[in-house]
């Protein structure tokens, strides 16, 4: 950024009114902020300067804007004295973007911009402003709060803000210093004058103005389609290591080297420790030292990708990412009986090397594409982890945040999108609008809970529920009362558990199922988990309680012939053929919304790849089969990039993009986005093979280099 020394007289062009020989007050177009030795206050056009001249004339070091003249004044921009004494006009500018050079506004990008949003506009942006402070903006910054302007351009001693994210004298964020290396970050962007993107200095931290979507904002790179790039030749004696070609020709243009190579004794035990989460044996450890053909790595790799523990060890990224968990948490922390089965799945498809496409697909509407495969419909357990409260007697609200909740993780896991910011508002900073939002979300809508669903084919089934059928016939109607008693609904319709819940959700329980809309089956289902058998059983009181036991004793002397119960999972299905409506809340007209995709990717145009699959089964919608086909559509930008991505992460300890849920503007670019893309291409063409892309990045010299 410029510096000019700028002469204007004090009762002139410039300086509009003085208060003391020590400072002068300036206003208009001239000066945008000025930087002097004593402690500068700056405010939009206004700003308190070092006076450094005699009585009639100003000198100060400024960045200053010429142009029209004042519409409050009518003065005349102020001139720059060129070294050579001859007047220059002052270059126009109404922010530092005109004299920030491309460094300047990379550096606030990359760096400032992801501080000020994580750890500042909460509570000094458009939703929030404590002590009256903005720092969305540069004018805001300008302008300041309570305590004054917030930063002094290019003086970081005179600026409130590092003052107090020092803590010194202000403690800012209130819940804790920032890191050293944030607080140096913010105050090299003060000492280098603040620069800021932006047409003017009103220009927000990131917030978007537009509520349509831009072919600017389609240009994003994450959402641009993902274009194999050529390799870079290798270099002279080098590595022909795709991998390495791309990081190698990075190095080359920074002047650096590749690090040497890890020792063989360190390699054996990053890889056992990468790959199986377990330190190699004495023995294991030998064998590889011992072999010095130079495929030693590459044949140890193939074995560690094929040994059990490779799945387990991936799993635990992958659960992590799920929110999985073996009980409910809130004070009852129930224990979710059947939870172990979702985690059993991940394991094996990650040991089978199911294909990414397959493993999401399974994920999102396996009882949907393959209702008779067991394994698909426990992989719907991943719609199934998220909290969970056994005492909520607002069920209504308890779905609204359980579909909420599976609409976000969705969107973060597998698209790496901050969907969740858009549900009460369009998106601040990111293309994505509220619309966008419940139109992911009716994906979603009919699904309800289901822990009956058994897991056995269809010949299995049929077996079991002949066997069924033949207990039930011997012990006559015995099993058949004994359920009608049990049955959560008759309690609550017997008017134990009425209280809990609201008005309409009391009239849902009291309708015949026939005449419930699907979004009140949905309810009555959740209300009814509240009650288990046992919890029934244990409320019978009367003539109720004497005609229980009474049967309880008659049936079990049946016992010997009741076929063992089919294994169940923790799944979903969709309440019925028919879903409920999704609606902004508050939105105006109340539209009733279809499932559709963001529109900054496509929209109704989006396109989608056909999974194989049989009819839906009686009562389905398909719309989640339909949100399948477009996560996983090779044509879809964010996926394939998503997933290599967080593999490197999970490798190089650091992501490719280190925002791994977040490839929006609030998170950071790739470093290396022609090998983000390469991979990703390759990872689509060997169709979609997680292991074939660890193996790449296993078996490159990048990986094996010394740390």
């Amino acid at each position: 950024m410029a510096e000019r020394v700028v002469e204007a007289d004090v009762n002139g062009t410039c300086a509009m009114a003085t208060d003391t020989r020590d400072n002068a007050l300036l206003r208009g177009p001239q000066a945008t902020h000025c930087v002097g030795p004593l402690p500068c206050r700056a405010t939009r056009h206004r700003a308190r300067v070092a006076w450094r001249g005699g009585a009639a004339m100003l000198v100060l070091v400024a960045i200053v804007a010429g142009g029209a003249p004042d519409p409050a004044t009518g003065s005349e921009p102020a001139r720059e004295r060129a070294d050579d004494g001859a007047a220059a006009d002052v270059t126009d500018s109404t922010s530092p973007r005109a004299t920030a050079d491309a460094a300047a506004i990379k550096f606030f990008e990359s760096q400032v911009r992801p501080v000020l949003v994580a750890r500042c506009v909460g509570c000094h942006g458009p939703e929030k402003q404590r002590g009256d402070l903005r720092v969305d903006s540069l004018a805001a910054l300008l302008a300041g709060g309570d305590s004054g302007p917030a930063i002094v351009p290019g003086d970081v001693e005179a600026s409130n803000l590092v003052a107090a994210i020092r803590h010194d004298g202000w403690n800012m964020p209130p819940d804790g210093r920032l890191p050293d290396d944030q607080i140096a970050v913010l105050e090299r962007w003060v000492a280098l004058g603040a620069p800021w993107p932006g047409a003017s200095a009103e220009a927000s931290v990131g917030a978007r103005k537009e509520t349509k979507i831009t072919e600017e904002d389609r240009s994003w790179w994450a959402y641009r389609p993902v274009a194999r790039p050529a390799v870079p030749p290798a270099d002279t004696g080098g590595s022909a290591h795709p991998i390495d070609c791309f990081i190698r020709a990075r190095l080359a243009s920074e002047g650096l080297a590749p690090a040497e190579p890890a020792s063989p004794a360190v390699l054996v035990r990053r890889l056992f420790l990468d790959v199986t989460g377990m330190p190699p044996t004495d023995d294991e450890a030998a064998a590889f030292l011992a072999d010095p053909s130079p495929t030693s790595v590459d044949r140890l790799v193939d074995r560690l990708l094929a040994d059990p523990r490779y799945g387990e060890r991936l799993a635990r990224h992958w659960l992590d990412l799920v929110r999985y968990a073996d009980s409910d948490g809130f004070r009852q922390d129930a224990f979710r009986q059947q939870a172990w089965r979702y985690r059993d799945w991940v394991i094996d498809a990650l040991n089978a090397d199911m294909p990414y496409d397959r493993f999401v697909a399974e994920q999102l509407a396996g009882d949907e594409i393959a209702p008779d495969d067991p394994g698909a419909i426990v992989a719907t357990g991943f719609m199934r982890h998220g909290p969970y409260e056994y005492n909520q007697a607002d069920v209504r609200g308890q779905w609204t945040s359980i579909v909420d909740e599976v609409t976000d993780v969705t969107a973060d896991v597998f698209l790496a999108l901050g969907m969740s910011c858009a549900k009460c508002h369009d998106h601040k900073f990111d293309p994505l609008l509220q619309r966008d939002y419940y139109r992911l979300r009716a994906f979603f809508a009919p699904m309800t809970w289901r822990d009956d669903v058994p897991l056995a084919d269809a010949a299995a089934r049929l077996d079991h529920e002949r066997r069924l059928n033949e207990w039930r016939a011997a012990a006559g109607d015995v099993a058949t009362r004994i359920d009608r008693l049990l049955d959560p609904t008759v309690e609550v319709r017997a008017g134990k558990l009425l209280g809990r819940f609201p008005a309409d959700i009391q009239g849902f329980f009291q309708a015949s199922p026939d005449a419930r809309l699907p979004e009140e089956e949905q309810l009555v289902q959740l209300a009814a988990r509240q009650v288990r058998p046992d919890a029934v059983a244990k409320a019978l009181a009367g003539e109720r309680k004497e005609s229980y036991e009474a049967l309880v004793k008659e049936l079990a002397a049946f016992d010997d012939r009741r076929p063992q119960p089919l294994a169940m999972a923790a799944s979903v299905t969709d309440v019925g053929s028919v879903a409920p409506p999704t609606r902004i809340p508050g939105g105006r007209g109340r539209e009733d919304l279809e499932p559709g995709f963001p529109e900054v990717l496509g929209g109704e145009d989006a396109a989608c790849t056909p999974l194989p699959s049989g009819p839906f089964t009686k009562g389905s919608t398909g719309r989640r089969t339909a949100l399948a086909r477009w996560v996983t559509s090779p044509s879809n930008p964010l996926t394939a990039r998503v997933l290599v991505n967080r593999l490197w992460q999970r490798h190089f300890g650091r992501g490719l993009v280190a925002s791994a849920s977040d490839f929006g503007h609030l998170g950071e670019r790739p470093s290396h986005p022609e090998l983000l893309d390469w991979l990703a291409a390759e990872f689509v063409a060997s169709g979609w093979s997680i292991k074939h892309v660890e193996r790449l990045m296993l078996t490159s010299a990048t990986y094996r280099q010394s740390s």
